[in-house]
């Protein structure tokens, strides 16, 4: 946000700017969601999270 309000400003329409942190923030996102998918469908990391959630006893 403050990036884009320094571009404005400037004098300079952030449209350009908003587009290219708005296409950098979704390409990290997308980067996120393969991670977790991949350690999801990974049997070795699900298997673990299942023996984490098996040991897991919640605080009162």
């Amino acid at each position: 946000m403050r990036q884009i309000l320094s571009v404005h400003d400037r004098g300079e329409s952030p449209c350009g700017h908003v587009g290219r942190v708005l296409a950098d923030r979704l390409d990290h996102v997308r980067a996120q969601i393969a991670e977790l998918v991949t350690l999801e469908t990974d049997p070795v990391n699900t298997s673990a999270a299942s023996d984490e959630q098996a040991d897991f006893e919640p605080t009162q």
